[in-house]
């Protein structure tokens, strides 16, 4: 339900209102006057304060500030605002028709100001806009989808306030997309946390119940800017319930951000997430994520394509699978990546006990790359740690592989780093470990003259590194380089 428009008549010097001139055969005019309106319009120093039955056609000059004090009904019709003006909301509103921007600026606080059926089009030279113009409440407990919506597609810049906006229901029901998110766009917040404070901060997106979309925020093409915002599934048990998991139950893979194809040239920093099934998950290039995070998700920044990609200073917490699952890409950089108790799998008796230890995950996993580098990476309270498959020339550098909890019984051995069959020239390099045994499983046997299967430089330890700490089916060189201390 819109609220109803108020009209006011005012007949002295007061302030001001909408004015409509048309500029084309299909542009009619709104007769304001019929309404009692108070028009004023200023110029540079100039001011005209316009009575009833002022002549409209006298207010179509651009540079105009227009005070924006009362409810303003277009009656379906369209404005076409004159270049350079400026729209000054001071209480008022604007609804029921088609706004027109000709390089038009905005000035308003974050409350509403396009009311009823009104749509925008035209050049609009806005820096940040507010859900709120639209009648988002951000209580977490209205649903704000259209408002952030019709905000998104209005303007370039979208800015949250440190509040919760809640989304039950869908923009695309065929995708199964809750807010879609066009080329050159810019989502911001005020989020300044990461994922594991959800407890004491407030989610900028929260799913509500009803709804289980694919993606939350969908990336449509690609040159987008996403930063300081926060986003969370539509239940903090969902996910936890390891048991629960299907991995043919599409319908409740709900990503926290991603795409549906190939996008680029875009920046994501500084968002949290958490409750989703894939915190991230896209194909894309050109594209940066900085200062990331994700907790109690099945997984969390999961690349299935593209090239020159640089992620970097990344935390994953509480993954239940691969914190870091990159396939088909090339050419890029991770580094200062971080992961803490990832990569359990499905759990038994909510979490008290691992299962058998083919249903751990690998918490970096590496598949189809080709030139990509992880520097000054690592995880603590895991597991399996690193697992390279048909992958070349993928260099590991400054890596950590923290201790590892206490596990069941039933889990008897497992390789920390695995290297598959059909990788070559993996360099592994600067290695701390703190790791008895055979940690580092070779697998295959050597199948090209001059390239190396594996290359083990400088891996630091209790004891360093030396072919007892190598499970391999040809355990010797050129097979295996191996560089020690």
């Amino acid at each position: 339900m819109h609220r109803s428009l108020v009209f006011k008549s005012i007949a002295c010097f007061v302030g001001i209102i909408l004015l409509y001139s048309a500029t084309s055969a299909n542009e009619t005019t709104v007769d304001n006057n019929a309404s009692g309106y108070v028009l004023s319009h200023a110029e540079a120093l100039n001011e005209i304060i316009c009575q009833p039955g002022t002549n409209l056609s006298e207010l179509k000059k651009p540079n105009t500030r227009f005070i924006i004090k009362y409810g303003f009904d277009l009656k379906g019709k369209r404005w076409a605002i004159p270049s350079n003006c400026i729209l000054v909301f001071e209480g008022g509103f604007i609804g029921n028709g088609v706004l027109v921007g000709n390089n038009t600026s905005v000035e308003a606080s974050p409350y509403y100001i396009f009311d009823g059926n009104l749509s925008l089009e035209g050049t609009w030279n806005v820096t940040s806009a507010y859900p709120e113009w639209f009648g988002a409440k951000g209580d977490g407990k209205n649903d704000d989808r259209i408002a952030i919506q019709k905000c998104i597609n209005s303007f370039d810049v979208t800015h949250f306030l440190n509040k919760s906006y809640l989304l039950n229901s869908l923009t695309d029901t065929s995708k199964g997309i809750c807010i879609n998110i066009p080329e050159f766009k810019t989502i911001e917040g005020e989020y300044l946390g990461n994922a594991v404070s959800h407890s004491n901060k407030p989610n900028t997106l929260q799913l509500g119940h009803s709804i289980t979309p694919q993606y939350i925020l969908h990336i449509e093409k690609g040159t987008n800017v996403i930063r300081n915002v926060s986003i969370s599934g539509n239940s903090k048990s969902q996910y936890l319930n390891y048991s629960s998991i299907r991995d043919n139950d599409t319908n409740n893979q709900i990503i926290g951000i991603g795409s549906s194809k190939m996008s680029a040239y875009n920046r994501f920093e500084n968002i949290g997430i958490a409750y989703c099934y894939y915190a991230y998950k896209m194909s894309t290039w050109m594209t940066i994520f900085e200062n990331c995070s994700a907790k109690c998700c099945v997984y969390g920044l999961r690349i299935t394509g593209g090239t020159t990609i640089n992620a970097r200073n990344c935390y994953m917490g509480s993954i239940i699978r691969n914190a870091y699952y990159i396939s088909d890409l090339v050419y890029s950089k991770f580094e200062t990546l971080a992961a803490d108790g990832c990569g359990w799998g499905i759990l038994e008796s909510e979490g008290a006990k691992a299962v058998y230890d083919e249903k751990t995950f690998y918490i970096y996993k590496i598949e189809g790359c080709n030139s990509i580098t992880f520097n000054n990476c690592g995880q603590e309270t895991g597991f399996k740690t690193l697992s390279f498959v048909s992958s070349d020339y993928c260099d590991i550098s400054g890596f950590y592989l923290g201790a590892h909890k206490k596990v069941s019984s039933k889990i008897t051995r497992n390789a920390y780093i695995y290297i598959g069959k059909d990788c070559r020239a993996i360099t592994l390099k600067n290695i701390r470990h703190y790791v008895s045994g055979k940690f580092i499983k070779v697998d295959g046997a050597y199948n090209e003259a001059n390239v190396p299967k594996v290359i083990i430089d400088n891996i630091g330890g209790p004891g360093g590194i030396d072919w007892n700490n190598i499970d391999a089916q040809t355990p010797n060189p050129p097979y295996i380089v191996l560089r020690k201390d």
